[in-house]
């Protein structure tokens, strides 16, 4: 896969909980376990990651919606539209990674960690 190009603000992690909620609002009855099953990921995830008072996105979570939703993930991150990863997210998506939007966010990821993600806002979560 090619190399994404590093980020060059770190993310908000209240700006990342709207557009996630934005795109998860008012589906699956407004039931965050039947969403979370949907995406396929683990409930206490995606309710860290949309908390109101104090989100923690995970990448667990960015993940599932870049692929769910087929957004492009520094969108999502960081609320600018970026072709090249929408892109390579899209174009190699059972290939797409942590590692790759780790890249994006400009934080390597040592193999095999569970290590944070550390001003990015969000967390490696298995």
């Amino acid at each position: 896969m090619q190399s994404l190009l590093p980020v060059m603000k770190p993310p908000d992690p209240k700006s990342v909980a709207a557009r996630v909620k934005g795109l998860i609002g008012g589906q699956d009855n407004g039931l965050i376990a039947i969403t979370a099953r949907r995406l396929g990921v683990n409930e206490v995830a995606l309710r860290i990651t949309i908390d109101d008072l104090e989100p923690h996105p995970t990448l667990e979570v960015i993940m599932a919606v870049v692929r769910v939703y087929g957004v492009d993930p520094t969108w999502l991150v960081t609320g600018e539209y970026d072709p090249t990863s929408h892109r390579l997210a899209m174009d190699d998506e059972a290939n797409f990674t942590k590692s790759d939007l780790c890249k994006l966010l400009g934080r390597p990821r040592e193999s095999g960690t569970d290590e944070s993600a550390g001003d990015t806002g969000l967390r490696l979560e298995a």
